[in-house]
């Protein structure tokens, strides 16, 4: 127990007590790097030395590159496809025309059985981004009694997240099923402080004050755990329901949304469209245009704030 409590809690080198598996950790964190420091510096070097190794080299570099983006962008475009044609789908209906017999879940005998807890942490975000949130959340198709959110903030950021509490309960405290405010202790030992670590404290809390109170059985609920700039599209939940009682193994599945960052797209700064996200590759992307792991793509879009 205490060899997976070490694991699970360590985030670089010097969170690992026997100073052999240090050395190795750290020789793993380093690799990356070295590697890719060697070979620039290498082909600077190289290039007086052996400029016709090198130039192979390059020019079988580029031939590489120039493939795997031509094979990157066959799958991005059938994903963006897949994705489009999915948001025309009523997915409410569907879960209404789908048989309890298909159900992979004996204990749920109707799709509005499906309780939602979504999660959502915040740190240091204004009114102005969280009450987006939860506006996209209102418009949802999916039945708002079925939905627990959960605005989960950090005692760091006390200050701020007063205003935001008093916000959020007011405007939004009766739209759902319930509604609660969580407040992530700060310094808690042996704690990776983070959104992980603020979920987790939100779930525990969410399943000691509503699910266990309500017994609301655990197979029925589907957590959701959203940046607090997400934007959800109105069937987003009806889909993520659709495939949760339709997988293969409901109970060991992770479910992806493909995130958009076009949300205010016209509305935004200039700097903010030219500082893009690092893009997924087209493999990642296919991937995640599928809701349910292991199950045919088919997804709705999340959209983000850019």
């Amino acid at each position: 127990m205490a060899a997976a409590y070490d694991y699970l809690h360590i985030g670089k080198a010097e969170d690992v007590s026997n100073p052999k598996d240090q050395k190795v950790y750290r020789f793993f964190e380093i690799l990356p790097g070295f590697l890719t420091w060697a070979t620039l510096i290498l082909i600077v070097i190289l290039s007086f030395k052996s400029p016709a190794f090198i130039a192979i080299f390059i020019i079988l570099f580029d031939t590489y590159w120039l493939f795997k983006t031509i094979y990157l962008s066959f799958h991005m475009n059938a994903s963006f496809r897949k994705m489009r044609a999915n948001l025309k789908i009523n997915w409410l209906k569907k879960l209404d025309e789908l048989p309890t017999i298909d159900y992979r879940l004996s204990s749920i005998v109707h799709w509005r059985d499906v309780y939602h807890l979504i999660i959502l942490p915040v740190a240091k975000e204004g009114v102005e981004v969280v009450g987006l949130t939860l506006a996209g959340l209102v418009r949802s198709d999916y039945p708002k009694t079925k939905m627990i959110v959960v605005l989960a903030q950090e005692e760091r950021a006390r200050d701020q997240a007063e205003s935001v509490k008093e916000f959020a309960q007011r405007e939004y405290g009766n739209k759902f099923f319930k509604f609660l405010v969580t407040r992530h202790p700060a310094d808690i030992p042996g704690e990776l402080a983070g959104k992980g670590a603020n979920a987790t404290w939100a779930i525990k809390q969410a399943v000691t004050e509503v699910i266990d109170q309500l017994d609301i059985p655990y197979k029925h609920v589907i957590v959701s755990n959203l940046d607090i700039d997400t934007v959800i599209p109105s069937q987003y939940f009806a889909i993520l329901t659709y495939k949760y009682l339709t997988a293969r193994d409901s109970l060991r599945s992770s479910f992806q949304p493909v995130p958009l960052y076009v949300n205010n797209i016209w509305e935004a700064p200039p700097p903010a469209l030219w500082i893009r996200p690092k893009p997924w590759s087209g493999s990642d992307c296919r991937r995640r245009a599928s809701v349910a792991r292991a199950e045919p793509p088919s997804a709705l879009p999340r959209e983000r704030r850019p």
